[in-house]
């Protein structure tokens, strides 16, 4: 019993003189998120914002100076804003590594320039405490294109600058209003101020920017996990070099793309996990950088699941490569006879995963390297029928000298010819047994399907089945490029094997209507297709062909090099 009160009597006098916590150290709760487990609040300071200014509550950390409504933090440590008021800003000094910032319940407001400033070459950790929500905002004063004369402006809510390492997690939300510019903006990587980089994880980034570009980086961007909403009147997100999106073996983060010009755009994307929505008034993904020469501009997808709603663009854009080994890829592209659900400089290969894509038929529709079966059905399909072999249908043209001329074969027929499809169509595609391999309601007039998955049999023939009618029929090829332009029935001459494809998704997409996600699908828009153009098209090529072929059979039989090309 005495060893017991001895016990009792130390711990109650070591209690008596242990630091007591400081109000705001219950602001995190240890182990609510991977990144705030490193704060520590224990020691934090404490910035409390009020429209008459900024009080301090001191910890062990005192490497910062207050002017007016400006805190600028100048030594490492960690420090914590709650508070609200309608003009102030932070600034981490440059060169300075080590920042802890925990937004703890703050609404921060700055007028001329960005609420939060990482200066060049400065390493900084913003955390949305758990069970917190903070509001960052700017004024339309914060950009320097439209209002010259403001040299505080920095062009985004947060600004992290040249040679900035900055991470934003949590286990809370934040909310950024860009009322001037940009709403997270961060920095190049330059030779004077090093590497840089921006990382988003774990925690609920809102982001509304009716300005500009709602998340950009000149450098690398990693959205590792959390949850992230986007609403843009430029880029959705931008990296003007890589951008990574989930990690493989996680489940990655949430991303919505609400409304933009172009959803998703970088350099080199890697796409390893994750739910994402696009929804792009031009391209929905774009694999780009007008001012990069010589790169190797590259769309990849390793997982994760995509969606694309793409309403004048292509659904993905790559002035390199598409590159889809895995993950469940659905696009629902423009009506524009020049847009597609896929179109690539470089090439497009297909190794895996489950792809749809409906939209109209483009160059770059097709993968040009193959490991995965799949099956188009193609509007364009039918005109060039086995090209130099297989007319479009019908019984061969009565030709001089009696049997028509003998013609190299070509890309052949199916019956998936001139399909035409329009807003609300549903969608069905089945195999040879009848059972359903994908659904999904057409968002505005499309002429092209395309599908693939693991599941698919190559030459087994497939149906596209359009509001309870069978429309085209296929067989599913793991050819490459197998139908730039699918061909219509053969005619007279050896008609070539055409081969369509099919595409199917069920998905959700957000630019003002919320569809059902299925298998992968997205938004509606536009009248259906007519078709007169194409037929014309396909007569003049008819005639052509007839003349070459007499030209042929004049020059002593000589026969005509098959073409491989493939007219749009």
């Amino acid at each position: 019993m005495k060893l017991i009160r001895l016990i009792t009597a130390i711990v109650a006098f070591a209690l008596a003189f242990a630091p007591k916590p400081t109000p705001y150290s219950g602001v995190v709760a240890s182990g609510e998120s991977a990144y705030e487990s490193r704060a520590d609040l224990l020691g934090a300071t404490l910035f409390v914002f009020s429209e008459s200014g900024i009080t301090v509550q001191n910890g062990k950390y005192s490497g910062y100076s207050i002017a007016g409504n400006e805190l600028k933090l100048e030594e490492s440590g960690t420090y914590v804003l709650r508070g609200s008021t309608s003009n102030a800003s932070v600034k981490i000094r440059k060169g300075i590594t080590d920042v802890v910032l925990v937004l703890g319940g703050v609404v921060l407001k700055s007028e001329t320039t960005a609420p939060i400033v990482c200066a060049k070459g400065s390493e900084a950790l913003i955390i949305a405490a758990s069970g917190t929500v903070n509001t960052l905002e700017d004024n339309e004063l914060n950009n320097d294109k439209t209002h010259t004369d403001n040299t505080d402006a920095e062009n985004a809510v947060i600004k992290c600058k040249d040679g900035s390492n900055v991470v934003i997690a949590g286990g809370g939300t934040l909310n950024i209003v860009a009322n001037g510019n940009n709403g997270i903006k961060g920095g190049a990587s330059t030779e004077y101020d090093g590497d840089s980089s921006l990382t988003i994880a774990e925690l609920t980034l809102n982001i509304t920017a009716p300005v500009g570009d709602a998340l950009k980086s000149d450098a690398e961007l990693n959205i590792v996990s959390g949850t992230v909403n986007v609403d843009a009147y430029d880029d959705g997100i931008k990296s003007e070099l890589v951008l990574n999106i989930g990690k493989q073996g996680t489940e990655g983060p949430s991303i919505n793309v609400i409304n933009s010009t172009e959803g998703i755009e970088g350099a080199m994307i890697n796409i390893y996990s994750g739910d994402i929505t696009v929804n792009a008034y031009e391209d929905g993904v774009n694999a780009a950088n007008g001012d990069l020469v010589n790169y190797s501009f590259a769309m990849n997808v390793y997982g994760g699941r995509l969606y694309i709603n793409s309403q004048t663009g292509d659904g993905i854009d790559s002035n390199g490569v598409i590159n889809i080994e895995g993950g469940e890829v659905a696009v629902h592209s423009s009506s524009r006879s020049d847009n597609s659900p896929f179109d690539s400089d470089g090439g497009f290969t297909l190794k895996g995963g489950t792809v749809f894509g409906i939209g109209m038929h483009g160059m770059g529709a097709l993968p040009n390297t193959v490991e995965q079966t799949y099956i188009v059905f193609g509007a364009n399909s039918g005109f060039v029928g086995g090209f130099g072999g297989g007319f479009p249908g019908g019984d061969p043209p009565t030709m001089p000298g009696g049997d028509p001329p003998a013609m190299p074969g070509g890309f052949g027929g199916n019956t998936n010819s001139g399909i035409s499809l329009k807003e609300g169509d549903e969608i069905v595609i089945t195999d040879s047994n009848g059972n359903t391999v994908c659904t999904t309601t057409a968002k505005r007039t499309s002429t092209f399907v395309f599908f693939s998955s693991a599941d698919l049999k190559t030459g087994d023939t497939y149906k596209l089945i359009v509001n309870g009618t069978e429309a085209a029929s296929t067989q599913a090829t793991t050819e490459a490029g197998a139908n730039m332009f699918p061909g219509g029935k053969g005619g007279w001459g050896k008609g070539g094997r055409g081969s369509t494809d099919n595409g199917n998704s069920d998905s959700k997409h957000n630019t003002g209507d919320t569809d059902e996600k299925p298998d992968i699908d997205a938004p509606n828009e536009g009248k259906p297709t007519r078709v007169p153009i194409i037929v014309c098209a396909a007569m003049a090529l008819v005639t052509l062909a007839s003349v070459i072929a007499l030209v042929a059979v004049a020059a002593k039989n000589r026969k005509l090099k098959n073409s491989n090309r493939f007219v749009e």
